[in-house]
């Protein structure tokens, strides 16, 4: 929904391109517009990131932003691991070494 990138958003994308990190935000979940993160009366913008690995995109069963409560000017950030599934790979991996 966010369609500026300014000097910080540029610097973030360069951070995660150096580091192999990317930005999860509408990408997973049910996040799927890139919902707003920050409002108040004067913009509203995406600011609050869930930056991860790629490799480690199995383990996020759910990503969301909240909805705006009365304490802040962002919005909170949901997500949910799941470590069943490297739990799962573990076994298995272990199974096929023996």
């Amino acid at each position: 929904m966010d369609k500026v990138v300014n000097t910080f958003g540029r610097k973030l994308l360069q951070v995660c391109y150096n580091t192999g990190l990317s930005v999860a935000n509408c990408t997973l979940g049910s996040d799927t517009n890139g919902k707003f993160t920050f409002c108040n009366s004067y913009w509203t913008s995406v600011n609050d990131y869930l930056l991860l690995s790629p490799n480690n995109y199995g383990i996020i069963s759910d990503f969301e932003v909240l909805e705006m409560n009365e304490f802040s000017d962002h919005m909170p950030l949901f997500f949910e691991l799941n470590f069943s599934t490297i739990c799962q790979k573990k076994q298995i991996l272990q199974h096929a070494l023996h």
